[in-house]
């Protein structure tokens, strides 16, 4: 692939970063996650760790003291729904985020977003994490895998943008509580009741799951007849379904 050149103290230097946000819409899954206000997260290549993102801007820069204030803005956003979408996708502990952007070629700002996994040994945490980076084309997650992640993060990352604030639940006895998911946005009100008094904490997964239906159902009625948006609402309740019958 060529690289698209930039100047650079009276010679012309190559950017990979730049050569892919010139074709943003044309990019396999695993290069275009999202792109977001100024930013675009991919999956990293040359990993062994699936799920291993990289976010970067649209435009070219160096470093963090030359972003504008949006940027700056939407640049936290951003690393938060990308930590988030982990969590959920590849059931990471937390993540790692890391910013080097010194490679010939990689000098476009970047910062790695790495899911710290359960199973990492002290060997891979912290800076060892880097020891899952540069691996042989053997060893790499492939580009099928890759493309896969990057569907079901995308569907995870978009829900978290659009998804409404949580309202106050206003309580009516010691076991259930109610909660108006779509009123205040002009669409049909659902109120639904949960007894989440009664789920216990050994009940993580299920009560998750009512909230992400609860999420799911405001989204549809936000939707009225969008099919763009209705057809990531279906994705995500798929995802959900797959993942409670398993």
């Amino acid at each position: 692939m060529a690289l698209s050149s930039r100047v650079k103290m009276g010679r012309v230097t190559l950017c990979f970063a730049c050569e892919n946000n010139e074709q943003t819409g044309a990019l396999p899954p695993r290069e275009e996650i999202i792109v977001s206000g100024s930013w675009r997260v991919a999956h990293a290549f040359g990993t062994s760790l699936p799920g291993w993102l990289v976010v970067l801007p649209t435009r070219h820069v160096r470093a963090l003291h030359e972003l504008r204030r949006d940027e700056a803005a939407q640049f936290g956003e951003v690393l938060h729904r990308a930590s988030h979408a982990l969590q959920e996708v590849v059931g990471c502990e937390k993540a790692y985020f890391v910013f080097f952007a010194e490679a010939e070629g990689f000098e476009h700002l970047h910062v790695h977003v790495i899911p710290r996994m359960a199973w990492f040994t002290p060997k891979e945490r912290g800076p060892g994490v880097f020891t899952m980076l540069g691996v042989s084309p053997d060893d790499e997650v492939s580009e099928q895998v890759r493309d896969d992640l990057a569907r079901r993060l995308r569907v995870a990352l978009e829900l978290m943008q659009s998804a409404p604030r949580s309202l106050p639940m206003a309580e009516e006895d010691d076991d259930v509580r109610r909660t108006n998911i779509g009123g205040r946005y002009g669409s049909p009100t659902f109120t639904i009741a949960l007894p989440f008094g009664k789920v216990v904490n050994t009940d993580n997964e299920l009560r998750d799951a009512i909230a992400e239906l609860a999420t799911l159902v405001s989204r549809a009625a936000q939707a009225r007849g969008d099919e763009a948006q209705l057809s990531v609402v279906q994705k995500a309740a798929d995802e959900l379904a797959t993942r409670m019958s398993s």
